[in-house]
């Protein structure tokens, strides 16, 4: 009885909890947006130098993320989330703990492919939205994401009980599961023979920038927590925002564009504020500064609805 109690502790306590799981995913979530940051501080430093950066973000973004994927799975058998917080991915039958050249192939898809092909379609959807079809493919868009939310709940739900190896509709579907990873001896570090073996000093930079890396994670983690508690604050803090300064606007001839002064071409109306403009100039407005060019109060592209008035 005793034996068999122990191997059940043993094995619960290799099975991580789902708080560590949904941790770890956030970590993931954190990297495109601070490679944003990154790509916005360059252009704002250097616009000559660093616009094509801006234009092609997504494409650098998905290189770099995958060859840091890549060299996690190599060396560690997880993505760089997973292995922050020592875990690694193993096959879900359980009899080789080393990932195989398929396993890392759907690993690379799913942390890499997937996440670059959802970012395509939300801008694709926001591009489409002042069209007709715009609506039909905004539901589709929402239904899909509403449909993987569930089928996600319902998997951490099956995950919580037990019933399945991954918390993951992904991971399942390639058979992995997350684990703790082993323990690792860690060996003594000496200068003679760095300098005597290149791949010892190969090996010192690798694990050097891993050890940065992992840094930088917790840094990022930081800095959300930061932001979120200070964004919180400043809600609370100003709950009447004081009123934003209107631009003047003849409004004696409304099929005027307040922007450009000239008759407007495809009207657009803003939802924030009411006003008709050129599609044109209200969207690189909205983009450039994200508010409205009249009332100045804020808004987004979602807010912008295409007139069809009848000629």
């Amino acid at each position: 009885m005793a034996e068999k109690a122990a191997h059940i502790t043993s094995f619960h306590q290799a099975r991580p909890s789902i708080f560590e799981l949904i941790a770890q995913e956030s970590l993931s979530g954190l990297l495109y947006p601070s490679f944003k940051i990154i790509v916005q501080f360059l252009e704002s430093s250097n616009s000559q130098r660093y616009h094509w950066l801006s234009d092609w973000n997504e494409e650098v973004f998905l290189g770099i993320n995958g060859l840091l994927q890549l060299h996690y799975l190599n060396t560690k058998g997880a993505s760089f989330s997973e292995s922050f917080y020592s875990l690694c991915r193993v096959p879900s039958t359980g009899q080789n703990t080393k990932l195989s050249d398929k396993a890392k192939y759907w690993s690379l898809i799913c942390l890499v492919v997937l996440p670059y092909v959802s970012r395509k379609i939300d801008k694709y959807v926001v591009e489409l939205q002042t069209l007709r079809v715009g609506r039909v493919v905004n539901g589709c868009r929402r239904a899909a994401v509403a449909s993987w939310q569930t089928v996600t709940l319902v998997q951490y739900l099956l995950y919580l009980t037990g019933r399945v190896a991954a918390h993951s509709p992904l991971l399942s579907a390639g058979n992995l599961s997350l684990q703790y990873c082993a323990e690792q001896p860690s060996q003594p570090f000496s200068w003679s023979e760095c300098f005597s073996s290149p791949r010892a000093c190969v090996k010192l930079v690798s694990d050097s920038m891993t050890q940065g890396l992992q840094l930088a994670a917790f840094f990022l983690q930081c800095l959300q927590w930061y932001h979120s508690d200070q964004l919180s604050h400043d809600k609370v803090s100003s709950f009447i925002p004081p009123p934003p300064e209107v631009a003047e606007v003849d409004g004696s001839n409304s099929a005027v564009c307040p922007v450009c002064k000239e008759p407007c071409k495809i009207e657009t109306v803003l939802m924030t504020s009411g006003y008709v403009f050129c599609y044109r100039c209200v969207r690189e407005a909205v983009i450039s500064n994200q508010k409205c060019p009249v009332t100045n109060l804020p808004t987004s592209l979602d807010e912008l609805v295409r007139l069809y008035p009848n000629k």
